[in-house]
């Protein structure tokens, strides 16, 4: 619709700056203005003068409810008004009749001063102004409701609709399973046959295909496909992990990139790592990257085995095969191919317990 110009109104209202499912009200206007097929869209009202349009079509910032289609039906009018309850949601007219307006009641009233006939079109059940914050809850319900359906009407098998909340802005492949409880938020992009959730948090980030994500939080970061998080992790800080990944239960991940085939299966934490493929970090493992003042870097090669309860502390330099064993901590760089352990020496007295215990070592009761 090249000839119309499209105001939206009512933007000085309190509520109008309510951001509801990730946009304002103003957006969630323009957005359906938008898919109606007008392009030229004004937030405010100004006087160009510049006659280029044929139209003008007005929206409240208040009536974020008001679908492409109506506003398709609403253009094709000469003079009309999408209302509800005597309300005008949106105002159609030609492009000279109105041509100072701070809201819809003030362009409706331009309207009809001029003596023009304006036919009013009443909405559906569905129109509700953003009047209060009961009113946004309502509206957001509504909302939620038609994204949810257009996600599932694209393949996206979302279980608990109710209980979901997936920004308008993300993309989902088809097959995918949203279970209960998930918020996924921005530009996120979800590929095709996953498992999200449940209670499970994604912001601006990339999921590849056939990956699940259990119970775990993720924020600007990228997964590969064929991968496992959770549950219980937490990925963070513009992480990049590759394919065929295992990060289990309690494990964290700030701004590393981790390569093909690498597992780390529970409560291990590696922030500011460059990990290569097919690397083991076990339990309890411990990028040490931060020492008080400076963050620094972690490099571990290909294949290499990370015994558990280990300390890797930055910066330091792991090779290729390298396999360091369980409760070693390591603070210089180790070659390709080498065997590294870092325990101190036990000191044992047989017998020395009974004085901690207050037992008797012969008998076993306590003295």
């Amino acid at each position: 619709m090249q000839d119309v110009k499209a105001f939206i109104l009512d933007n000085a209202s309190e509520m109008s700056h309510q951001k509801i499912l990730e946009r304002t009200p103003a957006e969630w206007a323009a957005e359906a203005v938008r898919r109606a097929g007008i392009d030229d869209i004004i937030f405010g009202m100004e006087t160009d003068g510049d006659g280029a349009y044929k139209k003008a079509l007005f929206i409240s910032a208040l009536a974020p409810l008001v679908t492409p289609e109506a506003i398709r039906a609403l253009a094709a009018q000469s003079c009309a008004a999408l209302v509800s309850d005597g309300r005008a949601a949106a105002l159609v007219c030609c492009g000279a009749a109105v041509s100072s307006a701070p809201d819809m009641d003030g362009a409706l009233a331009a309207l009809e001063g001029q003596s023009h006939s304006v036919e009013r079109i009443e909405c559906d059940d569905q129109m509700i102004f953003l009047d209060g914050y009961a009113q946004k809850i309502e509206i957001s319900n509504i909302l939620r409701s038609r994204i949810m359906a257009a996600y599932m009407a694209n393949g996206v098998d979302i279980r608990d609709p109710y209980n979901t909340t997936i920004s308008p802005d993300a993309e989902i492949g088809r097959g995918t399973v949203i279970l209960p409880g998930c918020l996924i938020s921005g530009d996120t992009k979800i590929g095709r046959d996953c498992l999200i959730g449940p209670m499970s948090v994604i912001c601006g980030s990339v999921i590849g295909d056939r990956t699940t994500v259990n119970a775990s939080q993720i924020y600007d970061s990228r997964i590969g496909d064929d991968c496992t998080v959770g549950p219980f992790a937490h990925i963070r800080g513009h992480a990049r992990l590759g394919n065929h990944l295992r990060v289990g239960n309690f494990v964290e991940i700030k701004k590393s990139d981790i390569g093909d085939g690498t597992k780390m299966a529970h409560l291990a934490y590696c922030g500011d790592a460059k990990v290569g493929e097919r690397v083991n970090l076990g339990c309890g493992t411990i990028v040490v990257n931060y020492d008080g003042k400076n963050k620094s870097l972690t490099e571990i090669g290909d294949g290499a085995f990370i015994g558990s309860n280990s300390n890797l502390v930055a910066p330091v330099k792991i090779g290729a095969d390298v396999f360091i064993a369980a409760g070693s901590t390591i603070a210089g760089d180790l070659p390709d191919g080498a065997f590294a352990i870092a325990r101190s020496k036990p000191y044992v007295k047989e017998g020395g317990a009974y004085k901690y215990l207050k037992k008797d070592g012969k008998t076993g009761k306590e003295t």
